[in-house]
This record gives structure tokens, C-alpha cells and sequence, in this order.
């Protein structure tokens, strides 16, 4: 089983480095057959996925832990860290999603990407992608996973700036990676003080002492900032980093841009790697957010709040690309808040039905911007169910299944989250219900009205669009069926099913993380009212969106002809990002201008330049004073140095 784990990451490095070297090779003038690059780019993550489904199987011979242990890697004094992998149930979980669905994205990408220029480069860039994902969920401690963590930082630049010669999507890349440099200062903070705090980075070194009587004690203790416990500070701290990568208020803004990107990349970035991370690492460190209530308080309502935020800026996106974009960050919340309870099969339970619906959906957008030529506003397409049948299909059913439609996995995964954040007892609880409550509304209404303004009505747009070629929507296909069945791995028990999902993740979550959650007939009712109304507001969501957009076409423009600057305001996106330049870009700039231009480069390097000519100068008039051109003179100074010389002998 050791060396399956290995085999994980090694074969898609293996990927990304043969394919590296077919785009230098390509990039000297020789010809690189596109087939070999194909199957390359796909056999390395289908190889890991098998590999994956090996090390799932063995975990209960291998007691529920598989661990290989590679080099030790760092070593000064105490500090004993080693390049070690391990997976358990929640990694297993976070693997098969990684490597499977990025197979398909893979797959996807070879009709996707045929024609374009440096196809090589951009396969290298997805396996060191998706390796680097699986470094982050398969680190042994908190060092690997960081390594991972950046690497998939660096990835995400490469792919999201592919096409570097385009100014704009160039920027969208750099500020991907700046955004996420923000949040990786506070996960910095927080290893230095866990290794201070506890001695070591290790996931099972950290939660013994987490769990021992003296650790509890000091992590419980003030950490001297603002009155704060230790473990509050370094779930806070850890949680920063986490709204980097998962893209929750404040550092939410790169997502967006990050449609700059090849829509295979955000298919794989949106919904199965980059932006769960953050999840991920909430959820592995489960045992230290238990101790800190306003740690979990605060990560249910800031994901509770960037649900609903991100749901309302996607009201009034054309681009269909936005729309997706602003969906996942608020789906992200939902994660987020389902982690934040304390109950993790909450929150990883809608990573895995998300995987699967998001996949899809942007996949099918690329199919329609395909199609269309490369069109993205959806104000110019129209009536494309008949013209795309399949990616019609494929998208309507992950469309519903995000909106939690029943029995489709959306419902199952979402309900469960919602649920167990009424039933935290906490206040923060209540608002993490209330905002992701009203979230469904609006992600029911702004999915649906994306699929009517894309596929009802008539088309509007100047293209020939057809249905995508096969290994398109193919893929669309089979990540729409798992949207749709998938959701039964996690049927609760008050729908007569087993939760199997939440059993399989149950050895690795502390009884004292569960959520404190009421039990007996008031409890089912309360979970039945809440399912219930649940239901209602999707429904009512899609029942909107269908008036709007298809019965009543015309009354959206009425609407928004009635509140014009309000509907600036949320299609602007609450202008956030310009908030962001004028009061931390500028004065960043204009400091950087102050402190390089004048300080660095006229003060120093200027000064040292200047001074090492003024220098030469002064030296030089001093010695013209011997340059005469008298031979009497040159005479006479060769007989007093040679008087001196001999003096000096003599002496």
C-alpha cells in the first residue's frame, strides 16, 4: 500500500515532466505528435486514480492509516520534519475526487485545447497541478502540505495566465498569486506558532498534544493578543490562509478573474483541487478548531456571509463564465460553514457532490463558449437545446443538483450542512443557517436563469453553434450522472437511509467535535421543517427564474430599467476590487514608488554612482597637478622618489 501512495504523486510528476520536455522541445522548432502529449497528459492522472482506488481498498486491512515515509527533509536543531505521506478516510475522499475528476477534465481538455498553440506547456501545467493537490491532502504534516499548498499557488498562476501574451489574462494570473501570497502570511504565522506551541508540525503529533491534558491546558490558555486563547490565534491565523485558497470575504476577489484561464482550468480549479483546499485543512485540523468556539463562530459566519454575497453578485452577471465563478465561491461558503459546525462530513460531503455538479456545469460552459465562438455573454445565445441536446441535458441536471433539487446529490449534501448549522446552539450558527437559507433561493434562481438564457428562447447570436465533439460531452455526461447519484452515499437517517458517507469519515472525527445538537421527536421535526422549506425556496428559486426568463422575457429589463443604479451596483460586483485599488493597491504603489525609486535607486544605487564619479574626479584633478609635460619635472619626481625609497631603506 506504501508504495501505491507514492505512486500518486510520482506518476503525475512523471506526466508533467516528460510533457515539460515535449514543450521545450516544441518551443526549438521540432515537431511534437499531439497523440503522445494526449495520452500522456491523461495516463498519469488516470494511473493515480487507480492507484487511489488501491490505497481506498487497503485502508481497513492497513487499520484505517497508510503511511510511506520518503526522506527527512528538514533538520536543525529540534526541528525533525520529513517528506512523509499518509491517507486515511479523509484523504481517500479527497484523493478519489482530485485524480477522478480531473481525469475527465484531462479527457476534456484534449478536445478542448486541439488547436491551440503550446498544447504541451498546458498539460505539463495540469499534471504539476493536480501532483501538487496531491502532495497538499497527502502531507504527514503541515510542512508537506504547505509545500503542496504553494505549489498549487504556482500552478494556478501558470494556467490561469496561459495565454501570458493577452495583457489582461496575464493579470488575472499575477493576481491569483498575489491574493493568495495575502492569505499564505497568516498560515505562515500560524506553523510558527503551532511548532512554538506544541513542538511538532505532524497531524498526529499536533492532535496527541491537542488532546493531552498539558496541551489542552496551554492551547486553552491566552496567547497574550486581544485576549484570545492560543488555539483561537492559530485557528484564526490558519483560517486566513484558507480564505485565500478557498476564496472566502475578504480574498474572494482572484476567483473571478481566475476565468481568464482555459474554462478546463477553472473546471478543475472551482471543482475538484485548488479551492478546497482551505476546507481540507480545516476539516484535517478538526481536533483544533474543537477547542476554540470563536475560531469555529467565526468560520460559520464569514462563509455564511460569503454565501450569500457571492449569490447575490451572481444575479446580475452576463458572462457565463462569472456566473460559475461567483456560484463556487458561494458554494464554498456552504463547505465552509458544513467544516465550521465541527460535523466534517458535512462540509467534505459537499466538496464531493460539488465536485461533480461544478465539474460539469463548467465543463458544459466550455462546451457552449466552444460552440458559439468563443461568445461568453449569454445576452447573445439562446434557444442551444436543440443545436446542443447533450450539453443541454448534462447542465440542466447539474444546474438542478446545485440547487438542491431532490433526490439529486445537492439536496443531500446542502440540507445536511444547513442543518447542522441550526443545531450548533451558537449564534453564529443561527447566521451561518439564515444567510446559506437565503443562499438557496438565489443559487436556484441564478443557475436556472443560466440555463434558460442559454438554451430557452431563440438564439441570439451571430455564430453557427452544433454540439461539441464527443470526448466533450462525454465527460459532461458521466460528472452530470454523478451528480445526480452520488447524493445517495449520504442519505440521512431521517429519509430512511444509513449516511454512508458520514460512517466511512466517523474514526477520524473526536467525539468533541460533534456538533451539540438536540436529539429526540423535536429534533426530527425540526430537521423535517427544515428540509422542507429548504426544498421550497430551490423550487421557488427555479419557479423565479422561469417567470423571468422565459415566461415573462421582457420583465428582467422592466426590473432593472426601475432600480438602474442598484443593478450597476451588484453587476459591478459591489465594486469591491476598486474599493481594493484605491486604498491597498495605490498607496502600496505609490510607496513602493517612494521607497524603490527615491530610497533605493536615487538614493542609493544613484549616490553610490554619483559618488564613485565624483570620486575619480577629485582624484583625477589632484594628480593632473603632476601632469606638466616637462621632462625636468618627470625628472626631478623620479629623483625625490628614489631619495625617499632610499631613505625609507636606510630607516
Amino acid at each position: 500500500m506504501g508504495t501505491a501512495l507514492s505512486l500518486i504523486p510520482l506518476a503525475l510528476l512523471a506526466g508533467a515532466a516528460l510533457n515539460g520536455f515535449f514543450s521545450l522541445w516544441s518551443a526549438r522548432g521540432r515537431s511534437v505528435s499531439r497523440t503522445l502529449v494526449h495520452v500522456v497528459a491523461c495516463a498519469a492522472p488516470l494511473f493515480a486514480f487507480a492507484m487511489a482506488i488501491q490505497v481506498w481498498r487497503g485502508l481497513g486491512e492497513a487499520g484505517g492509516r497508510i503511511t510511506t515515509q520518503w526522506f527527512e527533509w528538514i533538520a536543525v536543531g529540534d526541528l525533525r520534519i520529513g517528506l512523509d505521506l499518509t491517507a486515511d478516510a479523509l484523504t481517500c475522499v479527497m484523493l478519489l475526487v482530485i485524480t477522478g475528476i480531473g481525469s475527465l477534465i484531462h479527457i476534456y481538455s484534449t478536445a478542448y485545447m486541439h488547436e491551440e498553440e503550446g498544447f504541451a506547456r498546458y498539460f505539463s501545467a495540469l499534471n504539476l497541478f493536480t501532483f501538487f493537490m496531491t502532495i497538499l491532502v497527502l502531507g504527514k504534516n503541515l510542512a508537506v502540505l504547505f509545500v503542496g499548498w504553494e505549489g498549487v499557488g504556482l500552478c494556478s498562476y501558470l494556467l490561469i495566465g496561459y495565454w501570458w501574451k493577452d495583457s489582461e489574462k496575464a493579470t488575472a494570473g499575477m493576481k491569483a498569486f498575489v491574493v493568495n501570497r495575502v492569505g499564505d502570511f497568516g498560515f505562515l504565522i500560524a506553523l510558527f506558532l503551532l511548532w512554538r506551541t506544541a513542538g511538532t508540525l505532524d497531524f498526529a503529533g499536533i492532535q496527541a498534544y491537542a488532546t493531552s491534558e498539558a496541551g489542552r491546558a496551554t492551547l486553552l490558555g491566552p496567547s497574550g493578543i486581544l485576549g484570545a486563547s492560543v488555539a483561537t490565534l492559530i485557528g484564526l491565523l490558519l483560517f486566513w490562509g484558507a480564505t485565500g485558497k478557498s476564496a472566502q470575504i475578504p480574498l474572494y476577489v482572484w476567483l473571478p478573474d481566475a476565468m481568464a484561464g482555459p474554462t478546463p482550468v477553472s473546471a478543475l480549479i472551482h471543482a475538484a483541487t485548488m479551492v478546497t483546499a482551505g476546507v481540507y485543512m480545516v476539516a484535517r485540523l478538526n481536533f483544533l478548531y474543537a477547542l476554540s468556539p470563536v475560531a469555529q463562530g467565526t468560520i460559520m459566519v464569514v462563509a455564511g456571509v460569503t454565501s450569500l454575497f457571492a449569490g447575490v453578485m451572481a444575479l446580475a452577471q452576463t458572462d457565463i463564465k462569472k456566473v460559475l465563478a461567483y456560484s463556487t465561491i458561494s458554494q464554498i461558503g456552504y463547505m465552509m460553514l458544513g467544516v465550521g459546525t465541527g460535523y466534517v462530513a458535512a462540509g467534505m460531503f459537499h466538496v464531493v457532490t460539488h465536485a461533480f455538479f461544478k465539474a460539469a456545469l463548467f465543463l458544459g460552459s466550455g462546451s457552449v463558449i466552444h460552440a458559439c465562438h468563443h461568445e461568453q455573454d449569454m445576452r447573445h445565445m439562446g434557444g442551444l437545446r436543440k443545436k446542443m441536446p447533450w450539453t443541454c441535458a448534462a447542465m440542466t441536471l447539474s444546474a438542478a443538483a446545485m440547487a438542491g433539487v431532490p433526490p439529486l446529490s445537492g439536496f443531500f449534501s446542502k440540507d445536511e450542512i444547513l442543518w447542522r448549522a441550526f443545531s450548533h446552539g451558537t449564534m453564529a450558527g443561527k447566521i451561518g443557517w439564515l444567510c446559506g437559507f437565503l443562499g438557496a433561493l438565489l443559487t436556484a434562481f441564478y443557475m436556472f436563469r443560466l440555463i434558460f438564457m442559454t438554451f430557452g428562447g431563440s438564439y441570439r447570436g451571430h455564430a453557427h453553434p452544433h454540439e461539441v465533439p464527443k470526448p466533450m460531452w462525454m465527460t459532461q455526461g458521466a460528472l452530470a450522472l454523478g451528480a445526480a447519484i452520488v447524493g445517495f452515499l449520504g442519505v440521512p437517517h431521517i429519509l430512511g437511509g444509513h449516511d454512508i458517507f458520514g460512517h466511512y469519515l466517523a474514526p477520524i472525527i473526536p467525539d468533541f467535535a460533534q456538533p451539540h445538537a438536540a436529539h429526540g421527536e423535536h429534533a426530527i421535526a425540526v430537521e423535517w421543517s427544515l428540509m422542507a422549506w429548504s426544498v421550497v425556496m430551490g423550487l421557488a428559486g427555479i419557479s423565479a427564474a422561469w417567470w423571468a426568463y422565459v415566461k415573462k422575457p421582457e420583465l428582467p429589463g422592466r426590473v432593472t430599467a426601475k432600480i438602474p443604479k442598484l443593478h450597476a451596483l451588484v453587476r459591478d460586483k459591489f465594486r469591491v476590487d476598486e474599493a481594493y485599488t484605491a486604498t491597498v493597491v495605490r498607496p502600496t504603489e505609490s510607496l513602493a514608488r517612494q521607497v524603490v525609486l527615491r530610497g533605493v535607486d536615487q538614493g542609493l544605487i544613484e549616490g553610490i554612482v554619483n559618488g564613485l564619479g565624483s570620486v575619480a574626479r577629485l582624484l583625477g584633478r589632484v594628480l593632473s597637478f603632476g601632469q606638466t609635460g616637462l621632462l625636468r619635472g618627470y625628472v626631478g619626481i623620479m629623483i625625490l622618489g628614489a631619495l625617499l625609497l632610499l631613505l625609507s631603506v636606510l630607516g
